[in-house]
């Protein structure tokens, strides 16, 4: 159990480092950050910023495996943005050697618990079958719950799969 002085602790150093961020200082940020989350290890905006941080270039702290540690406790503790970003890095092999059987059972995780790009996602593994067989229907299914949030516009994609599977399907011969 975390005691008050640790949760006021973290709160201070998450603080600190988002200050540092505003000023250009990353290497300063991702301390604050680390120290932060010796005090607080379940602080999941902590973490994922410091993840974020491990990803982009930009900020001159690259470190694939770094962001990838990250983002798998994060996961671990329920942060179902880092189950989309783990996704992407197995896809990928960022940080991770490449596994399509690893970033399906991550894209599909996040896709269950509601996060609307991994459901699109997933439904483009199923579509082209990456790390899964190809299965329109399951790619049909996965396009449509993205869609239902508002957040993606799959229309023509599930339009042309449906077409895809027609051609597929046997005729009905019933009169």
């Amino acid at each position: 159990m975390l005691d008050l002085f640790a949760l006021e602790q973290a709160e201070q150093c998450f603080g600190e480092g988002m200050k540092f961020i505003c000023q250009g200082d990353y290497e300063k940020a991702a301390a604050c950050f680390t120290r932060g989350l010796d005090f607080n290890p379940v602080h999941l905006r902590m973490r994922a910023v410091l993840g974020a941080l491990y990803t982009a270039s930009c900020y001159g702290l690259q470190d694939y495996g770094a962001a990838f540690e990250q983002f798998r406790v994060a996961a671990a503790q329920g942060s179902v943005d880092a189950e989309a970003v783990l996704a992407a890095m197995y896809l990928d092999g960022q940080g991770v050697a490449k596994d399509h059987q690893m970033a399906l059972f991550w894209r599909d995780k996040a896709a269950r618990h509601g996060h609307s790009l991994s459901q699109w996602w997933l439904g483009h593994m199923y579509e082209e079958g990456v790390g899964v067989d190809q299965d329109l229907q399951k790619a049909i299914f996965w396009y449509q719950q993205a869609a239902a949030q508002g957040d993606v516009d799959p229309t023509e994609i599930v339009t042309d799969l449906q077409k895809r599977i027609l051609v597929f399907c046997p005729r009905n011969t019933r009169t």
